[in-house]
């Protein structure tokens, strides 16, 4: 029973647990005491009619929920965007230092032929190695479809597959 309320995510809904806390609560009172809130509030609206508030009452309980949800999606689509820029300048990074690393490796090989330094078989194929190491790399930079989990800006060495 455990494992299936874990995979119902209560604890994501913190609000919605108060909100039925307090209406359970409103409810046990309102049979209890013999309450009824209509009653109440009717009459309260009786009361001032004159001064138009129950016009004005109708505005706040559609605005101000209408406004709460506008400010949860756009705290929501800025977190997503900073979401976003952190995976781009994670693999911008990523992908310079590859290159980086191909150049170096290339530059290195440059100099060597300049020498006239003949290369042995090894060292042929440690190149080979490190075009084919960053070739598999930009490869796998291309594929990001998700945020990895251990990203983190100046990370070196972030393995994608």
């Amino acid at each position: 029973m455990k494992s299936r309320l874990k995979k119902l995510k209560f604890q994501q809904y913190r609000f919605t647990k108060i909100g039925v806390l307090i209406g359970l609560i409103l409810v046990a009172i309102a049979h209890i005491f013999d309450v009824d809130y209509f009653e109440y509030f009717y009459e309260f609206l009786e009361k001032y009619e004159s001064l138009e508030i129950d016009e004005i009452l109708m505005l706040i309980f559609f605005v101000f929920p209408a406004l709460w949800l506008d400010s949860l999606l756009g705290n929501y689509k800025i977190n997503l965007q900073k979401k976003q820029m952190e995976v781009f300048c994670s693999t911008m990074f990523n992908v310079n230092h590859t290159i980086n690393n191909l150049l170096n490796q290339l530059q290195h090989f440059y100099y060597i032929l300049s020498e006239d330094a003949s290369l042995t078989e090894e060292e042929i194929a440690a190149f080979y190695k490190v075009i084919k190491e960053a070739d598999d790399d930009i490869k796998k930079l291309n594929l990001v479809e998700n945020i990895p989990e251990n990203l983190s800006r100046g990370i070196v060495d972030v393995r994608l597959g």
